[in-house]
């Protein structure tokens, strides 16, 4: 069986790294999504830009769900980690 463990600030920093990273992600497609409503813009590479963008924005969000529910696993593990060796 393989041994299971961690540094408990270790965890931590890892939550939390994971829940700013998840709200970086939702802020990057809500600021493209707000400059895009608000800007006049036509052509080609308008086009281009913004089929490519409804392909890939959604991948933000789905990004922006496995930090948190990681970010929510690394402070659960954390928690028992720290009950069972305390």
């Amino acid at each position: 069986m393989p041994a299971v463990g961690a540094e408990l600030a270790d965890l931590v920093r890892l939550s939390k790294d994971f829940t700013t990273n998840g709200h970086a992600a939702a802020d990057i497609k809500k600021a493209i999504d707000t400059s895009l409503g608000s800007t006049h813009w036509t052509g080609p590479a308008a086009d281009k830009f913004r089929s490519e963008w409804n392909q890939f924005s959604p991948t933000l969000i789905k990004i922006q769900h496995a930090l948190t529910e990681a970010s929510t696993a690394v402070s659960k593990r954390r928690d028992v980690i720290d009950a069972a060796t305390s």
